[in-house]
């Protein structure tokens, strides 16, 4: 039987968020879409990008790197990645 505090309980109390705007100067971190509310990828400049997301809040031990303990342009950087299509790695950026 699975925990309460799991899956996908887990992800939305951790409060994930799309970053691509912040990369971009278009919104604060704390003013950040939410990721997978059913939209596209969004156009950031005219220009379609594609999403990164973090978590904000740490939940338990099992929470990934949160959002704030990257810079601007380190978030910048994965977009890129992303874009071209290669494996965001958070610990080198």
């Amino acid at each position: 039987m699975k925990s309460p505090n799991g899956g996908l309980r887990r992800w939305i109390n951790e409060d994930w968020r799309n970053l691509t705007p912040y990369a971009f100067g278009v919104t604060t971190l704390a003013g950040t879409p939410e990721c997978g509310d059913g939209r596209k990828n969004p156009v950031v400049r005219g220009v379609r990008q594609k999403s990164v997301c973090r978590p904000m809040r740490r939940v338990s031990r099992n929470t990934p790197v949160l959002a704030k303990t990257f810079s601007r342009s380190q978030v910048r950087k994965a977009v890129a990645k992303k874009n071209r299509g290669e494996r965001i790695v958070w610990a080198g950026l």
